[in-house]
């Protein structure tokens, strides 16, 4: 990776990347900014859905990280996406946070004294869509439901909970494996299969694009993921290309 970077950056010039990447990232931002020091990367975090409506209407973004393939799947069908490099990057995970740690469980969500139920809306973000599935499979939603209040992506719906304006919310557990809380079961909702492929732009290099999804590949990518509370397709056994020599 670094042999690529520098042949990259070899006339002086340093390269960017502008990444419209699912909320459930943000906390990785750091782990990608350190693993590509030669080159300038801007994320622009936001709810899968909203993120690919940007994408169809021309928004200048080099590569979109959905957190599922579905809304990958319109721009693939309208070419704005270059298919041939999509890889899924990971699988997300989704848990129940509380400020207060008094809320353990789904089965805590049913006491009266739960009164704001926090969710990412489900009509653009994955998460949201995998929170609802979660509450009809254990046969909470219809009770629960109009106690629900939607935040427009994850980050919204964490930030409800975290200024006291829901007492929890389902959550990326990317956001919240270190901070409490409970891991909702994987077999209680669809698999987030999150995908990444560069974005079609006339004119545009597509390099930099292609090695960060090499990177979310490598074992280097895969270990963060892995670290941060996602879990893992089998690993490739290896790189569809190799990276350039200088």
């Amino acid at each position: 990776m670094s042999l690529l970077l520098s042949s990259l950056g070899a006339q002086n010039l340093r390269p960017s990347l502008t990444i419209a990447a699912a909320s459930d990232l943000s906390r990785l931002e750091p782990y990608f900014q350190q693993a590509f020091p030669l080159a300038d990367l801007t994320f622009s975090f936001g709810s899968s859905g909203a993120l690919a409506r940007q994408i169809e209407n021309g928004a200048p973004f080099d590569l979109f990280l959905s957190a599922s393939e579905e809304h990958m799947a319109p721009l693939v069908k309208k070419g704005r996406v270059i298919k041939e490099e999509m890889q899924i990057y990971a699988i997300g995970r989704i848990g129940l946070w509380a400020q207060s740690g008094a809320i353990r469980n789904l089965g805590d969500l049913d006491q009266p004294a739960v009164r704001v139920i926090a969710i990412a809306n489900p009509r653009v973000a994955p998460y949201g869509q995998a929170a609802v599935a979660a509450l009809r499979r254990v046969g909470l939603w219809d009770k629960i439901k109009d106690r629900v209040v939607y935040g427009e992506s994850i980050r919204q719906a964490q930030q409800f909970a975290e200024t006291g304006n829901a007492d929890c919310a389902i959550l990326a557990w990317s956001l919240i494996f270190d901070r409490g809380g409970y891991l909702i079961p994987d077999d209680l909702h669809p698999a987030l299969r999150q995908v990444a492929a560069p974005i079609r732009q006339k004119g545009k290099n597509t390099k930099l694009a292609e090695a960060f999804i090499q990177f979310l590949q490598s074992d280097a990518g895969r270990a963060i993921f892995a670290q941060r509370g996602f879990n893992l397709l089998p690993a490739p056994p290896t790189l569809r290309r190799a990276a350039p020599r200088r």
